[in-house]
């Protein structure tokens, strides 16, 4: 699990790379999985009845 520093500084590289993008719709499940993934240090997903992939 990352430190409180660590996940500023993730969080930090994480707005400026996802600055000014375009088309939030298009690109909500990336940014979720990057945001979950790279900032907090998620990186088990949970699987739904119909065996389909979320977060």
């Amino acid at each position: 699990m990352k430190n409180e520093k660590q996940i500023a500084t993730s969080a930090a590289e994480f707005a400026e790379r996802w600055k000014g993008r375009g088309y939030e719709r298009g690109e909500s499940q990336p940014l979720w999985i990057d945001l979950l993934s790279n900032v907090f240090g998620i990186v088990k997903y949970t699987k739904n009845s119909q065996n389909k992939a979320f977060i």
